[in-house]
């Protein structure tokens, strides 16, 4: 999933023309903000529920298809990622419906914030933290060791 804010920017930084699922995305918000997104926040799209659970993460491939060995790096410094999101209730989406973030109430911890700790081991309070919010599974079984891998 990504915010139309991100990719009008990712058109502005590289000076090119970006297709819509061009960086894998399979749904796009108008207006939205990938830096604001954290786990736990809900979209609202008619009936559809969904919940962020772990930003995305580019790969070699993607950075072979932009013709930028460097990209993964590039993309990850600039801090907004897709995210993946759980269904929580299923149903039909269309294109031109309008979306509606809920944010989540409990410790936000943003996709930027994820895109930082990537790789990186934690401990503590911010362990805690990750462990209280619905991340993906395979996050959560990554922070047995402590270490976040999404």
């Amino acid at each position: 999933m990504e915010g139309s804010r991100s990719l009008d920017q990712w058109r502005a930084d590289l000076g090119m023309s970006i297709a819509y699922g061009e960086f894998g995305e399979n749904l796009v918000i108008n207006d939205l903000d990938n830096k604001i997104v954290a786990v736990g926040d809900r979209l609202v799209i008619g009936e559809v529920v969904l919940e962020v659970t772990a930003p995305r993460m580019p790969c070699a491939t993607f950075a072979a298809k932009m013709n930028d060995p460097q990209f993964v790096k590039r993309y990850r410094k600039a801090e907004r990622p897709g995210f993946f999101c759980r269904v929580i209730k299923a149903g039909e989406v269309k294109a031109g419906m309008s979306a509606t973030l809920k944010p989540y109430t409990g410790k936000r911890i943003t996709m930027p914030d994820m895109m930082r700790d990537y790789g990186r081991t934690i401990a503590g309070e911010r362990l805690a933290d990750y462990l209280a919010t619905p991340i993906h599974e395979k996050l959560r079984a990554s922070l047995t060791t402590g270490k976040v891998k999404f």
